[in-house]
């Protein structure tokens, strides 16, 4: 599994997948390509990549101002899209932080789509998109 997060992290970086915004980075995970794409249908290997990528984003622009990341990876099979939201490696009570999930369910519910956003980490949510 860690070769696969550093073989998708780095190329995600070095395509420059990686943008930016005011307040956070995103990437969407187009995963009909890879052949590991199934593994990143798991949450925590998503939020591992998230991580990965975070760590890389930093070693290279060191001067660049930390950002959450919010990664997207679309689950063809399910017709659904898994989305996480990290802020970093290594916060302590970072779930106090990760306010994501208010804005996650918030979002969803004003566009009308189907979510399951159930467990311990409220920084993920997989939904169900009406345009499948």
């Amino acid at each position: 599994m860690q070769e696969a997060i550093v073989r998708v992290g780095n190329g995600l970086i070095e395509k420059k997948e990686v943008k930016t915004s005011q307040t956070f980075r995103y990437v969407f995970l187009e995963n009909t390509y890879l052949k590991e794409s199934t593994l990143f249908h798991y949450p925590l290997a998503l939020v591992k990549l998230a991580l990965f990528i975070m760590m890389c984003h930093k070693a290279r622009y060191s001067k660049a101002k930390q950002k959450p990341l919010i990664i997207s990876v679309k689950n063809a099979a399910k017709k659904t899209c898994l989305v996480v939201a990290v802020t970093g490696p290594n916060r302590d009570s970072d779930t106090a932080r990760n306010n994501f999930g208010n804005r996650f369910r918030d979002v969803a519910r004003s566009l009308g789509l189907k979510t399951n956003h159930e467990g311990f980490d409220t920084n993920m949510i997989e939904m169900k998109s009406n345009d499948w």
